[in-house]
């Protein structure tokens, strides 16, 4: 009996190791699944993560090539802006002889004997002339030929038109932005192309001092504020003639009542002693 009784001992023994043996090992797998899933989320995770920052990448990608695209059309804008105020520059012409002025305008000696002639009778002095303001250099706009000719008593301004007509005037009085007309007893006109001087008549209006505005003399031609793209205007004859002399037709001066610049130049009247 006792061999019997030890025997169901050992066998009870036996399988409460076997059974301790596999819930150990039910135990193991149960922890190594739970691990696995564990990973599985981790990885789950770190996926949606990374999904997550692709797609921020792509949108900042997306966004900064939008940004450069707008940099690029407003860098483009701005350039082509600028441009509308910047005159091709132009080469120097082949002066005639006894032609010995800084333009790029007067080159023939019939062109600055009208204009030499005209101002040598008004002043009785030499004439001397001295460039302070060139479109194709300077910017052709009003408001930088304002800066640079309103402190100067005496300008004369030739214009160049794209048509290749010459002309311009003179005055005494100052440019600036008063908006508001002057009167100019020695201020004239002047055609190159018809060799022609056009006096201010006594008592009249001169010039017109527009605010950001080029250089109108009233009612012969005027430039507005943009040289290149706005250009300038002619009057026709009736207006023309109540204001300055010896006019003939409409638009004399340009030939057309819309004209646009191929260059502008000022000069200071200065005198040489003789």
């Amino acid at each position: 009996m006792d061999i019997i009784k030890e025997i169901n001992a050992l066998d009870k023994l036996l399988c409460i190791n076997e059974d301790n043996k596999i819930g150990n090992r039910n135990k193991e797998e149960k922890n190594e699944i739970t691990r696995i899933y564990e990973q599985k989320n981790i990885n789950e995770k770190i996926y949606q993560r990374n999904v997550k920052i692709m797609k921020e990448i792509v949108n900042k990608s997306s966004n900064i090539n939008n940004i450069n695209k707008e940099m690029h059309r407003k860098i483009q804008e701005l350039y082509l802006k600028t441009m509308n105020y910047i005159l091709p520059e132009s080469d120097f012409p082949q002066y005639e002889e006894g032609v010995n002025i800084n333009s790029k305008i007067i080159y023939k000696k019939k062109d600055l004997d009208l204009i030499n002639n005209y101002l040598s009778s008004l002043y009785r002095e030499k004439i001397k002339y001295n460039l302070i303001f060139r479109a194709s250099e300077q910017g052709a706009y009003g408001k930088i030929f304002k800066k640079k000719c309103s402190e100067i008593e005496r300008t004369l301004i030739i214009v160049l038109t794209k048509n290749d007509k010459t002309f311009g005037g003179f005055t005494e009085s100052l440019w600036d932005d008063s908006n508001s007309t002057k009167k100019d007893k020695k201020a004239f006109c002047f055609s190159f192309d018809f060799n022609k001087i056009y006096k201010s008549k006594i008592g009249m209006n001169a010039i017109y001092c527009k605010e950001n505005s080029g250089p109108i003399f009233c009612d012969m031609f005027g430039i507005n504020n943009n040289f290149i793209v706005d250009g300038g205007f002619c009057k026709i004859k009736q207006l023309a003639e109540s204001k300055y002399d010896n006019v003939s037709t409409d638009y004399e001066l340009a030939e057309k009542e819309v004209f646009y610049i191929k260059e502008l130049e000022t000069f200071e009247i200065q005198f040489e002693e003789i």
